[in-house]
C-alpha cells in the first residue's frame, strides 16, 4: 500500500497562503481518505472516519483548502493496516517570510516500525514487539545517505543550518533545528 507508488507518500511542499487541490484516486480494493495531520482544514476533508465518507474502490475526492499555518506536517491514512503498512507522507508548509536563522535544507524523515513474525511474508500491524526498522520506505543498505555537507570549488562549505523532520510510525513529527 503506498501514495504515487512509493512509501512514504511524495513530499508535498507548498507556500502560506496557496489554495491546495489535491485529487485522491482509490486503486486499493478497499475504502481509504487522507488525514491532514495537524493542518487546519474543512472538517469534511480530514479524513477521520466520523468527519469525512471513506472513498470507495474505484472512486476519486478531490481535497481542497487554503493553507493557513506553516511548519512541517505529515498526511496518512486513517482506514485500519492501511497506515502501518506505508500510508504515509510529509507536507511542508513553506512560510511567507523565512525564518531566522535560514535553513539550508531540510531532509524529511520517515521511520516506521515492522513486526515480521516467522513464516509470515505480511508484516503483523497489531504486534508491539518490532524486529524490523524502514527508512523512508526501505532498510539498510537500500537507504539514501543524507548528506549534510556539499564540497563547491574544492572547498567544504561550513556553517550550514540543516533542518531534521522525523515521523515514526506512531504519528509524531519532530522538527529539530
Amino acid at each position: 500500500m503506498h501514495f504515487n507508488g512509493s512509501c512514504p507518500g511524495p513530499t508535498i511542499q507548498v507556500n502560506q497562503g496557496d489554495r491546495v487541490r489535491l485529487i485522491l484516486e482509490n486503486h486499493l480494493p478497499e475504502s481509504t481518505a487522507i488525514h491532514w495531520h495537524g493542518l487546519e482544514i474543512p472538517y469534511a476533508m480530514d479524513g477521520m472516519p466520523y468527519s469525512q465518507k471513506p472513498i470507495a474502490p474505484g472512486s476519486r475526492f478531490a481535497y481542497e483548502f487554503t493553507v493557513h499555518q506553516n511548519g512541517t506536517f505529515f498526511y496518512h491514512s486513517h482506514s485500519p493496516m492501511q497506515q502501518m503498512m506505508g500510508m504515509v507522507g510529509l507536507f511542508i508548509l513553506h512560510p511567507q517570510q523565512a525564518h531566522t536563522p535560514a535553513v539550508d535544507h531540510d531532509f524529511g524523515v520517515v521511520l516506521q516500525e515492522w513486526a515480521v513474525l516467522p513464516n509470515n511474508t505480511v508484516p503483523n500491524t497489531a504486534n508491539m514487539d518490532w524486529n524490523w526498522l524502514t527508512l523512508n520506505g526501505v532498510v539498510s543498505p537500500m537507504t539514501t545517505p543524507l548528506i549534510c555537507a556539499t564540497r563547491q570549488s574544492g572547498a567544504h562549505r561550513s556553517g550550514q543550518t540543516l533542518a531534521w523532520i522525523t515521523t515514526p510510525s506512531i504519528c509524531t513529527v519532530i522538527p529539530l533545528l
